[in-house]
């Protein structure tokens, strides 16, 4: 898994669950990736499955803010705010 993000001042964003972003004409943007990390091909329980599913959250958030901060994007309250 790699995660991937991207930030740009010049969008239209919709108002959907993932905040659907769609570049103007002439706008910058920034994409960042992290570390790529591997998920193991069995995981015993749904502990493990959750401590993964925080792992990638967690990743996804760090580079978001660093995508955010790097394209002058002020903290907002949430997706697609």
């Amino acid at each position: 898994i790699v995660p991937l993000t991207f930030a740009s001042r010049g969008a239209w964003r919709m108002k959907s669950w993932d905040g659907y972003m769609i570049m103007k004409p002439f706008s910058r943007g920034v994409l960042i990736y992290g570390e790529p990390f591997t998920l193991p091909r069995r995981m015993s329980g749904d502990d493990s499955m959750e401590r993964y599913r925080e792992r990638i959250r967690e990743a996804i958030e760090t580079i978001r803010l660093e995508a955010d901060r790097r394209m002058g994007i002020v903290e907002s309250s949430g997706v697609g705010a």
